[in-house]
């Protein structure tokens, strides 16, 4: 039996960072992971290898455009087996790079299945079995593909994000089930690669929890690239006629219709993983399998605490890291500061990219009803948008009217997943309309758009 003063089940952006934190702070610390490899999903299944694959596609599309920029390149074409060896080497290096600093900072790494019980003490079962205590224990398991229980995942028709990301072939036609964050990128991806998508969305819209307007404006790009959506639609059944799958749609108002598909994929949201942690019966969020923590992330069992996908906040591996930096700085005796959400930055890796930080405007009006303000700018209308040959885009501002402090930015564009960490930072200092007004903005750039989007709402445009 080994006893620690902190374990932590799950070794992804929420296990990995608390255990590094809580290690610099002298908290002897192990982690519990089954994956052979530390990084959860988002190194492992999901934000490295996808965002391999959507900057592959993306230098493919633009390749079929260079002739419009006078660059002359025949007989480009896509070799499947060197994509997926790309998208390993780099999952490869970083799941070594990150053993290494686990090692370094000497914290115990422990493979094995972990069973936790209510006396803080977890049997692993691995290679061998072992038992482990620890003052406190941390909860970062992470979550799972959310799949019907009467349809059949397999790694060739009907698959999850973790089947597809290893694709032997482009299919001539994908569906893709849902229109959320992971459904538009893998939308994004293999449209560019050659497929023809459709999604289908069960809401109106996609994109359910961005900007109306950002949403709206993705949907429109990509349907001028081909891209096929049944928004307010349902799948109603999904038949395997191999090769190819059948599936049948329904509409609210009783319609219904059917069509054929070379492959799907599956993307209507994730569940948290509880393996392993049923026995201690934690309090959940009301109608939601979520568990229920405090500020600082203890569960409603004392010295058990939880971050990440298990507790729902946030859905993003940035998000999962900043909780276990609170949870580790707190349980150390130090006295953090409790995370703002609305300053969480999101990030959707379409082409074009999507960014936002703080209130969409929908949310706003639910918050401060009509006591906000909202404003707009194109990309089209920045210089080096032209000159970049990367014109589909926009952003939006939200102030409230009293002060006019900045409530959120919602940005689509090229490259707007980078610009979006300066505007993080202008929503934590409680940055107002003027000060971004103010602020001078590189030429030509395309974050241009948001100091043109500042002065035209100031009254003191001068493009605009």
């Amino acid at each position: 039996m080994k006893s620690y003063d902190l374990a932590i089940v799950g070794a992804g952006p929420g296990g990995y960072v608390a255990a590094i934190r809580a290690a610099s702070l002298g908290l002897k610390t192990a982690i519990i992971e089954r994956d052979k490899s530390p990084g959860g999903t988002c190194l492992n299944r999901g934000c490295i290898p996808t965002k391999v694959l959507c900057h592959i596609s993306e230098r493919y599309r633009e390749a079929g455009e260079y002739k419009n920029i006078g660059i002359i390149a025949d007989e480009i074409g896509l070799d499947i087996e060197a994509i997926q060896n790309r998208k390993n080497s780099v999952v490869s290096q970083l799941q070594k790079n990150l053993t290494q600093l686990i090692s370094k900072k000497k914290i115990d790494l422990i493979q094995g299945e972990a069973e936790v019980l209510k006396d803080k003490s977890i049997n692993v079962k691995g290679e061998s079995t072992n038992l482990v205590t620890a003052k406190y224990i941390l909860l970062a398991t992470g979550s799972r593909s959310a799949v019907p229980a009467s349809w059949e995942v397999d790694s060739e028709l009907l698959m999850t994000s973790d089947e597809i990301l290893n694709f032997k072939k482009i299919p001539k036609t994908l569906l893709i089930i849902g229109g959320g964050v992971i459904g538009m990128e893998f939308a994004s991806i293999f449209s560019s690669l050659g497929s023809r998508v459709t999604v289908v969305e069960a809401l109106p819209t996609i994109l359910p929890i961005e900007d109306r307007e950002i949403s709206s404006g993705l949907k429109r790009v990509f349907t001028k690239r081909k891209i096929v959506f049944y928004t307010d639609t349902k799948v109603a059944d999904i038949k395997k006629n191999r090769p190819s799958l059948q599936v049948y749609f329904t509409k609210p108002d009783g319609k219904s219709f059917e069509e054929n598909f070379e492959a799907a994929l599956i993307s209507i949201g994730r569940t948290p993983v509880l393996d392993g942690i049923e026995s201690l019966n934690l309090e959940t969020i009301d109608n939601e399998p979520y568990i229920k923590v405090n500020e600082f992330y203890e569960t409603s069992l004392p010295g058990f605490y939880a971050v990440g996908d298990l507790v729902g906040k946030t859905g993003l591996a940035h998000g999962a890291s900043a909780e276990g930096i609170v949870f580790a700085e707190k349980i150390a005796g130090l006295n953090p500061k409790p995370l703002n959400y609305h300053h969480i930055p999101s990030c959707i890796y379409t082409d074009p990219e999507i960014a936002r930080v703080g209130l969409t405007e929908e949310k706003a009006r639910e918050i401060y009803g009509e006591e906000i303000e909202t404003g707009t700018y194109p990309l089209r209308a920045i210089g080096k948008s032209l000159v970049a040959n990367q014109i589909e885009g926009m952003v939006k501002i939200i102030v409230e009217k009293k002060y006019k402090e900045v409530l959120g930015i919602s940005l689509m564009g090229a490259h707007v997943t980078e610009m979006i960490a300066g505007f993080t930072l202008g929503l934590n200092i409680e940055s107002t309309l003027e000060d971004f007004s103010n602020t001078v903005f590189p030429h030509p750039s395309l974050s241009e758009m948001v100091m043109e989007c500042a002065e035209k709402m100031a009254g003191k445009g001068i493009h605009s």
